[in-house]
């Protein structure tokens, strides 16, 4: 896990520990009184295929929706498909 600031990324093994980790996440919110934007959380599919029916079934339990089609920001370094990071840096030069 490595956080910064309001920044978070967990990295999970496989997609059966995203229930275990959005438990973990409640209590932290509980506790802490903070919110997690699970509108702006996502998941990032690494090793498996997103359309795996067990990996799907089990993060839609834990209300992330992956999608492997996308570039997300992590500390400020995009990882994702490298044909949506180019789009990404085209817009920015």
């Amino acid at each position: 896990m490595a956080a910064f600031a309001d920044d978070l990324t967990a990295l999970l093994r496989t997609a059966a520990q995203l229930p275990s980790f959005k438990s973990l996440v409640d209590i932290y919110e509980q506790g802490s009184l903070a919110k997690l934007s699970w509108s702006k959380t996502y998941g990032l599919p690494i090793g498996v295929s997103a359309a795996d029916p067990v990996t799907k079934t089990q993060a839609l339990s834990a209300g992330i929706v992956l999608n492997p089609n996308i570039a997300i920001r992590i500390l400020g370094v995009y990882v994702g498909p490298l044909n949506q990071i180019d789009t990404i840096w085209k817009k920015k030069s």
